[in-house]
């Protein structure tokens, strides 16, 4: 009896943050872009972040699939996007890990309730 072939999905990540490049530059932003670099060979790896554009969109940002969330502005350095919570958790099952990279209590939101 032979073995059944090993699956070729990769792991998946969903990084959650409130911005990514090229929008802002920063040591979190670093951080995120570092670890999806590093890990593409082996993890298939997307980001959910907040804009200021007028619309929401899907792009590729050094490889790395990004959907940015339309936000209304900052609070506090806080992104106000009401559809934000309501995007991430229906992203949430399509992925094996969320990474939460804080500080984002909007994203905390979502786990809290």
């Amino acid at each position: 009896m032979d073995a059944a072939p090993a699956s070729s999905r990769r792991f998946s990540v969903l990084h959650v943050f409130k911005v990514f490049y090229p929008d802002v530059f920063g040591g979190t932003l670093t951080v995120i872009r570092d670890i999806c670099a590093g890990l593409a060979h082996a993890v298939a790896s997307s980001v959910l972040v907040c804009s200021d554009a007028p619309r929401p969109r899907h792009e590729i940002v050094n490889g790395i699939p990004v959907e940015r969330v339309r936000s209304l502005g900052n609070l506090f350095s806080l992104p106000i996007a009401p559809t934000y919570p309501f995007r991430l958790w229906r992203r949430i099952a399509a992925y094996d890990l969320v990474a939460l990279h804080a500080p984002f209590p909007l994203a905390d939101l979502v786990f809290a309730c």
